[in-house]
């Protein structure tokens, strides 16, 4: 059996295909409330989350996107992990890692948003997500219905996500 050195194996990495990765998080309250966000670069509402930085968790990056975007801070500790998406579209194949926090009612609405990069916040019921009165991410929505695990989307051809 081969054994490869570290060499071969750097080489190696260096021939597959990079992926990108993001973390969101579902802010939610104990009864039925979450936060969603317009973010000023998409069409749709979803939750606070980004692209997890080189050697960041995504736990870690979870958390930095909730203090980035609304001005929420989190502990690491305070996240539950609920699903993963697998993202294919023709201009990239991405990685979703969901999580949600329960906070208070007052936490959600003493949100500051980073007004260059999210246009809007609001606090809704979850089941409003479900009802479609607004457009939200394939990702909340899937969220939002109970979904758990594994899940992969399509972007492109129809979808508006």
């Amino acid at each position: 059996m081969h054994r490869y050195s570290d060499e071969e194996t750097r080489q190696r990495l260096t021939t597959l295909e990079h992926r990108v990765s993001s973390a969101t998080v579902a802010l939610r309250t104990v009864d039925g409330k979450v936060l969603v966000l317009k973010a000023t670069y998409k069409d749709y509402w979803s939750f606070p989350g980004g692209i997890i930085d080189t050697r960041e968790t995504p736990r870690a990056a979870a958390v930095r996107e909730c203090l980035e975007e609304v001005n929420i801070q989190l502990s690491e500790d305070e996240l539950e992990f609920v699903m993963v998406v697998d993202r294919v579209s023709e201009y990239a194949h991405t990685y979703q890692f969901v999580f949600q926090a329960t906070v208070a009612a007052e936490v959600l609405e003493g949100a500051k948003i980073d007004k260059r990069e999210i246009e809007m916040f609001d606090v809704v019921m979850v089941d409003m997500i479900v009802a479609g009165e607004r457009h939200y991410s394939q990702t909340a929505l899937a969220w939002a219905r109970g979904e758990r695990g594994y899940r992969e989307q399509v972007f492109g051809a129809g979808t508006r996500e």
